[in-house]
């Protein structure tokens, strides 16, 4: 959080048309929580946006998506994502791919979904990287790559994203697209629960239990099986009632 004279400097350089300092200024006013000024987010967005801003743009396109600070529209959110996506911001180009692939304001396709996850992958986004290891793991518009599904995970996983570290996890518990190893398992699993991912701990509590991949644990075991049921997953729930 900047100090009261930083904040006015930065805004005196945004008010001169500086993109940066307008980008900084929504990433400043743009806060979790009660300090969280959405309103000044949103103008210096449209500011930014307005000189060209990639950063202006997907922020805009992520307010309307989710309704931040103004009214839900998808339509509106999409037009954003796409110049955004156009001026290679990754994460508006991995939104455009979840878009197209869910028919999310748009009718669904799957060609278009395949080729923005691909450039968000190529654009080191872990989201882009993650949703293209769904395509390949599902067979979205592509023949289903489990190898491929594995390796555009690792490349998430390697930028901490829970959700490919769990799908690893699973990959090496199984041995889908890669040479099953229960202790690698165990390890992504154990990477992933430690950021609050409730399928990650609903896993790690169950080889806890019953001693795959690490040593029998059933203390240890509960409680990342009560952080699991705490964070909505209901498998965890029946298993801590058995």
């Amino acid at each position: 959080m900047l100090t009261a004279a930083a904040l006015l400097r930065l805004t005196l350089r945004a008010e001169t048309g500086n993109v940066k300092a307008q980008e900084d200024l929504v990433d400043e006013y743009f806060r979790k929580g009660a300090s969280s000024d959405i309103t000044s987010a949103l103008y210096w967005a449209k500011e930014a946006a307005r000189n060209g801003s990639a950063h202006g743009q997907y922020f805009l396109g992520h307010a309307y998506q989710d309704g931040l600070g103004c009214r839900k529209n998808l339509k509106k959110a999409l037009a954003w994502f796409r110049r955004a996506a156009r001026h290679g911001h990754a994460n508006a180009q991995s939104c455009l791919g979840y878009a197209y692939a869910e028919g999310l304001g748009v009718r669904r396709n799957l060609n278009r979904a395949l080729f923005w996850d691909r450039r968000a992958a190529e654009n080191r986004s872990a989201l882009g990287a993650y949703n293209l290891g769904q395509v390949f793991a599902e067979g979205l518009g592509v023949k289903r790559d489990d190898r491929q599904a594995v390796d555009c995970w690792k490349k998430a996983a390697s930028q901490a994203m829970a959700h490919a570290q769990c799908n690893l996890g699973r990959a090496y518990e199984v041995g889908c697209g890669v040479k099953a190893n229960s202790r690698l398992a165990v390890a992504w699993y154990r990477k992933a629960a430690t950021q609050g991912d409730p399928v990650a701990q609903f896993n790690l509590g169950r080889c806890l239990s019953s001693g795959f991949g690490c040593r029998k644990n059933h203390r240890t075991a509960r409680k990342w099986l009560e952080k699991s049921a705490k964070g909505g997953f209901e498998d965890a729930r029946g298993r801590i009632r058995q």
